[in-house]
């Protein structure tokens, strides 16, 4: 009900962003602080590429930032917190 009152009765009806795969390993491996170059080279992508994929999911989901991003994923259920907190070797 906390929830309700923050975001109102109209959220709760709204669909939850989807991510498609690419964009959604994007998304866990920022919210691992991974840079959009070290994302680039962990997924065989081109840096523009992820930063495509990240402005994408920041406009699907309407936040502002990374962190904002992250956090939205986890909400809509896009991205776990055990996958946030393992660090990719480098």
């Amino acid at each position: 009900q906390a929830a309700l009152r923050l975001f109102g009765e109209d959220s709760v009806l709204a669909p939850l962003p989807r991510l498609h795969p690419r964009p959604r390993d994007c998304v866990a491996l920022a919210g691992q602080g991974l840079s959009n170059k070290e994302i680039a080279r962990a997924l065989s992508l081109a840096p523009r590429t992820v930063d495509g994929y990240l402005t994408d999911a920041r406009r699907l989901f309407n936040v502002h930032d990374r962190a904002e991003l992250v956090a939205a994923a986890i909400l809509a259920g896009e991205v776990s917190i055990d996958e946030i907190g393992r660090r990719q070797p480098r």
